[in-house]
């Protein structure tokens, strides 16, 4: 927008306000981490002063926010990529969110855990699609 604010919506993840922990949500059925990835450099190279964000206000750290969104992506893909299972996974979220002193009942609700494993899980599974086989 003129004023600097660049509309977002889900690209630009998940953060309950006043909080600072940003959430990637990753549901089912589709989620394509590298293309996500160059979207949020697009919305970084927009350099904006504030993201809006579906749902959740106001960032006024877009910078900060992105940068976390984009480790926060890449750390969970790498994580269930790795193997970690659907308990796991949740217990690992569970742990950033406590550790980072946020609600997280409230970042459950706004976006299941087990549904952000489901669609990490899928993508996970369509990378071995695309690895040569075995020799």
């Amino acid at each position: 927008d003129r004023d600097g604010t660049l509309y977002a919506g889900d690209a630009a993840g998940v953060r309950i306000q006043p909080g600072r922990y940003v959430m990637p949500p990753t549901p089912p059925p589709a989620l394509a981490i590298e293309l996500w990835q160059r979207t949020i450099d697009e919305l970084d190279r927009r350099a904006p002063e504030r993201l809006a964000l579906i749902h959740f206000g106001v960032a006024d750290d877009p910078s900060r926010h992105l940068a976390d969104l984009r480790l926060e992506l890449y750390d969970w893909a790498q994580f269930v990529l790795g193997g970690a299972g659907e308990e796991e996974f949740v217990a690992y979220v569970r742990a950033e969110l406590d550790n980072a002193g946020e609600e997280v009942s409230g970042y459950d609700l706004a976006m299941p855990l087990w549904q952000s494993y489901r669609g990490l899980a899928r993508w996970a599974e369509k990378q071995g699609d695309d690895l040569p086989p075995a020799v």
